[in-house]
């Protein structure tokens, strides 16, 4: 029995990466929509056999939740820059 690929409804769009690891691994920082919902990605990819591909490392925030990341972030930088 062969495997088909079911189609799925995805687009997204790099607005940043951030390389890690000599190169080796890099965080991309993707808008991305996914069956009709908009969210902010952030990814690790690492090179796998000469070609960089997405890792299960990363997390997504739905765009109804982004103001709140945003504040989230907002207090990080803060204690980050304050040290």
């Amino acid at each position: 029995m062969e495997k088909t690929k079911k189609k799925v409804d995805f687009k997204d769009e790099t607005v940043c990466v951030i390389p890690m690891k000599d190169g080796e691994e890099e965080l991309r920082i993707r808008l991305s929509e996914f069956k009709g919902q908009v969210r902010g990605d952030f990814r690790v990819f690492a090179d796998i056999e000469g070609e960089m591909r997405a890792t299960k490392q990363g997390f997504f925030v739905d765009a109804g939740k982004w103001a709140e990341f945003r504040k989230g972030i907002a207090k990080l930088d803060e204690k980050i820059t304050t040290k």
